[in-house]
């Protein structure tokens, strides 16, 4: 009796690892996917994986495309870098980029990395941005000018630094509904500007940027029709 139950709990005890086991990968799975634009609806307007310079960003000597990287060097006399595609345009849409979540420079000095979209040019755009603490704001620069209109954070966004956060904004019949890494977030009403929008993305510090400077990679942008 004494070994057949040692064998019987040893099989429980071998099934009830390996759902530990199933468990951890499914849940380390779903981690990975809500940490990426996948699932977006609609037909593809614009998607970049830069895998090379052939997706139309504007030039900037401050950046490197390539081997599925967009990376942006920011300079130590400069606090922002904003980047918006030169050739692709999007109104009513679905827009989503995938960046590496950087470190604070300090701890009272966090980068913040966003989308840009709505964007008539670098002085008139949307931008919904993240820093590494979780804090998530929605931006409208107008006339180069910058207006706070709301505060996004979410308590379950906790970005850790160093992994792929997806920040996704749905942006359709004057309502701006934004996520981060899957998350909904606060709906907005706005007006869509008029004429050519364009999209881009952003990233800046809250303070000084001391030398050398820092760098922030993307590694996709992705545009739908979002019907």
């Amino acid at each position: 009796m004494h070994g057949k139950f040692q064998s019987e709990h040893r099989s429980k005890l071998r099934i009830a690892l390996a759902s530990i086991a199933l468990i951890s990968i499914f849940g380390s799975t779903l981690t990975v996917r809500a940490a990426t634009c996948d699932g977006q609806k609609g037909k593809v307007i614009f998607e970049d994986t830069f895998d090379d310079d052939s997706g139309g960003w504007e030039s900037d000597s401050n950046a490197k495309i390539g081997g599925g990287t967009y990376t942006a060097h920011l300079q130590p006399e400069r606090v922002i870098f904003n980047e918006l595609n030169g050739t692709f345009n999007a109104s009513e849409a679905d827009y989503c980029v995938e960046v590496v979540m950087p470190p604070p420079i300090a701890p009272d000095n966090p980068v913040h990395v966003g989308i840009i979209f709505w964007a008539t040019d670098y002085g008139n755009f949307y931008l919904v941005n993240l820093r590494p603490d979780g804090r998530s704001l929605l931006y409208r620069r107008m006339d180069q000018k910058w207006t706070r209109i709301a505060d996004l954070t979410d308590p379950s966004v906790k970005p850790d630094v160093g992994s792929v956060v997806a920040i996704r904004v749905h942006a359709a019949g004057n309502l701006i509904t934004p996520s981060i890494n899957g998350v909904d977030l606060k709906k907005i009403r706005a007006q869509m500007p008029s004429g050519t929008l364009k999209f881009g993305f952003s990233f800046e510090t809250a303070k000084e940027n001391p030398p050398p400077g820092i760098d922030v990679s993307w590694k996709r942008f992705i545009v739908t029709s979002g019907k």
